[in-house]
């Protein structure tokens, strides 16, 4: 770069730039086979010619003159240069890769055979563009923290978009294309930490942020442990295929990013469109997620309870449930499928991952008893994993849980034997605990009734409807029911229980709840509001129970 830069009022650079020759940069993994050519491409064309002949510069390159009566000291001087030279070099291979996409376009139907190493070349160049850009604006945010951060997580989601865009335009089903996948999900993979470190960065301080910060170190010891651990899944790489139960072929069309710690993947159903405005805008998706554990170790409990949690959804929740099936080869379990459900936007959505943090008495009375609802669902699985961010809001504006995986874990635990706002066997709260406490306390109103439809639709269930729910998973974990095998007849037996008694546990529980919330309204001075809910003992009753002192409304 000239030593010197004569500022014009149009801010143009009038004399040509002089481009002084120099080593190519160790260029991404993505482009290695074409590391050389690419340097010598340069070489030559830095000697034949400068690269860019009166560009153009805009005001972001050149920041403008400092007044006239201010002297520019030695250090803001060194600063401005260094930034004009890094914002120039970055011009300058921009310029580089346009001649390269412009040679590839007039390329000649008879060099077809050399597209996909003219493409390596364009996106090494490419990525050097990235990387050029990146330094300049990371020069240019020196001293704030959170816009270092935004340049770095925009540029690694650049270089994980180009990356995705080689992978794809290679011959399908080809080693080449595999490869070059599992280099962009890589690439995605550490665009999306960026992209959670940000996130957490720019909470405010409190509670929350220490949560999130806590979430996100220990997901990064779990990926850490995941590189030692875990195995190849021959369905969690982009183009992988299966066909559903229920005939429908799936397309893994790449990595999914909606937090937890196992793999997830986007898979599609091509034969189910979805139109708007009678054009195709997407087709139906389904989450893929491997049979591990948060380390990656081989789990295949997840899977099946998934599939079971499902089935019992399906009779509890009716249309409110999320169809979900296991992938086995043979008798291996891979993983499970979930269908993928539309939510509304965000600026219309109810977010009961923000109310747990900060509850108040604002969700709406009939979401208020579809929370009762999926808490009978996930009472019956011994499900404690169910936090705010498990709930979809969906665009018919009604929820539903997912993540059952947790299920049956906790079957033998001192504290899972009975309803209650105290037990906590996870790193996070139920929002069912929340809400329940936020109930006792008075300040929340429940309508506790809401759980009858519930209770009855598990009550007209009989003992070999309800277990043939869970018999694959049983087999897996237990092996088959036989009248020897009685680790199997235990879990059951305590399964069954959980059902059989599910009306008089709610009978308990609340009640106890009732009295609980009647001496908090006592002591805030206001007026009982349960009366309708219990007889003359205040035992809590149930609306279709009759007799002397039951409740009718």
């Amino acid at each position: 770069m000239p030593d010197t830069i004569t500022k014009q009022k149009d801010l143009q650079i009038q004399q040509p730039i002089q481009v002084q020759q120099q080593e190519v940069v160790q260029q991404n993994q993505l482009a290695e086979p074409l590391q050389q050519e690419v340097q010598q491409q340069e070489a030559q064309q830095q000697v034949a010619e400068p690269l860019v002949q009166h560009m153009e510069t805009h005001a972001e390159i050149d920041a403008p003159a400092p007044p006239l009566q201010q002297k520019e000291g030695y250090f803001e001087r060194k600063k401005r240069e260094q930034l004009e030279s890094a914002r120039q070099k970055a011009a300058e291979q921009k310029e580089v890769v346009r001649r390269q996409e412009q040679a590839l376009h007039n390329q000649s139907q008879e060099a077809v055979g050399n597209e996909i190493k003219a493409e390596q070349a364009l996106l090494a160049a490419r990525l050097k563009a990235v990387a050029l850009e990146e330094k300049a604006e990371l020069k240019a945010a020196e001293g704030d923290e959170i816009e270092q951060m935004k340049v770095k997580h925009k540029a690694q989601a650049e270089r994980a978009k180009l990356a995705g865009a080689f992978a794809r335009m290679l011959p399908e089903k080809s080693a080449q294309r595999r490869k070059a996948m599992e280099v962009k999900e890589e690439q995605e993979l550490k665009a999306d930490h960026l992209r959670r470190k940000l996130k957490v960065a720019q909470m405010p301080e409190g509670e929350e942020k220490e949560r999130e910060k806590a979430t996100l170190t220990r997901h990064g010891h779990y990926d850490r442990l995941k590189k030692i651990f875990r195995k190849d899944n021959p369905l969690s790489h982009e183009d992988a295929e299966w066909k559903l139960p229920t005939g429908q072929t799936l397309v893994n069309v790449g990595r999914a990013f909606f937090g937890g710690t196992k793999p997830m993947y986007i898979f599609e159903d091509r034969s189910s469109p979805i139109l708007r405005d009678g054009q195709v805008v997407g087709y139906k998706q389904y989450l893929f997620k491997e049979a591990t554990n948060c380390i990656g170790m081989y789990k295949p409990e997840g899977a099946l309870v998934t599939e079971a949690a499902a089935a019992l959804q399906e009779k509890i929740c009716g249309p409110y449930s999320i169809p979900a099936y296991a992938a086995m080869e043979g008798k291996k379990v891979l993983g499970s499928f979930q269908e993928k459900i539309e939510t509304i936007e965000a600026a219309q959505r109810f977010d009961l991952f923000f109310w747990q943090t900060d509850p108040q008495d604002n969700i709406p009375a009939e979401m208020k008893k579809e929370i009762l609802r999926e808490h009978t669902l996930d009472w019956l699985l011994c499900n404690f994993d169910t936090k705010g961010e498990n709930f979809l809001h969906r665009t018919d504006n009604h929820l539903c849980s997912f993540d059952k995986e947790a299920s049956f874990s906790k079957l033998k635990d001192e504290g899972a034997q009975h309803m209650s706002t105290e037990y906590k066997p996870h790193a996070n709260d139920t929002l069912y605990n929340t809400l329940f406490t936020q109930f006792m306390k008075g300040n929340v109103a429940l309508d506790l009734s809401a759980s009858l439809e519930q209770v009855t639709k598990v009550e007209a269930m009989e003992k070999e409807e309800y277990l043939g729910l869970f018999s694959k998973m049983l087999d897996q974990k237990y092996g088959p029911s036989t009248e020897s095998n009685k680790a199997r007849q235990e879990v059951e037996a305590a399964m069954w229980q959980r059902k059989d008694n599910l009306r008089e546990e709610y009978r308990a529980f609340y009640t106890d709840l009732i009295r609980r919330r009647r001496e908090a309204l006592r002591k805030a001075g206001k007026a009982d509001d349960c009366a309708a809910y219990v007889d003359e003992t205040g035992k809590f009753r149930f609306t279709d129970e009759q007799g002397d002192g039951a409740v009718g409304q």
